[in-house]
């Protein structure tokens, strides 16, 4: 039987994962896929490392499961999505607590570590999310800084839209099906 941290790891049966849930909802950080370690995940997909995924499906949420991870020291959150079993209840023991084994990219935008181990002790607060909130993560900035192609085509829009709406309300710009704004009319004094 293999082993990690001195701790024996089951390769099936009850035993294989925890399905505890901490009342604090505090985990440890692993995370796991991508270069040598890419695998395929029993929910489908692969762990490569390239997308916001998680370990934890049948024992603790059912796969596909929209997960919110926070970082209780800087408040940076992002969102994963459940697609795998795990992790082996042996990393747990040997954590010395729940684990949530997520994709590299979680550790990364979290911690600003390139990956996390059991021994790294990588604290964060996990919750279920809403199932229709997007994969990555949750602030504007993050966002512009992890998809920038989609909201500079955006920003650039909303400026545009903005610069349309001011000449609109200075009455240089007739838009069909939408009235002429009041322009405010000096009196003249008689």
């Amino acid at each position: 039987m293999p082993t990690i941290g001195g701790y024996d790891c089951p390769v099936s049966g009850p035993n294989l994962a925890s399905g505890a849930m901490p009342g604090n909802s505090v985990f440890f950080l692993t995370s796991f896929g991508g270069g040598s370690d890419t695998q395929g995940m029993s929910c489908g997909g692969t762990a490569d490392g390239q997308w916001w995924y998680a370990a934890g499906a049948r024992w603790r949420w059912p796969c596909g499961t929209k997960l919110i991870v926070t970082n209780p020291t800087n408040n940076r959150s992002t969102i994963v999505q459940v697609a795998d079993v795990g992790p082996n209840s042996c990393v747990e023991e040997a954590a010395g607590g729940p684990v949530l084994d997520a994709s590299p990219l979680v550790a990364q935008y979290l911690f600003g570590a390139s990956g996390a181990g059991y021994s790294d002790h990588m604290r964060v607060v996990v919750n279920v999310a809403d199932q229709s909130a997007n994969l990555g993560p949750t602030n504007l900035i993050a966002r512009i800084t992890y998809d920038w192609r989609r909201y500079a085509i955006w920003g650039a829009l909303a400026l545009a839209g903005y610069a349309g709406f001011k000449t609109w309300q200075e009455g240089n710009l007739k838009i069909p099906g939408l009235p002429q704004p009041k322009t405010k009319r000096k009196r003249s004094r008689s």
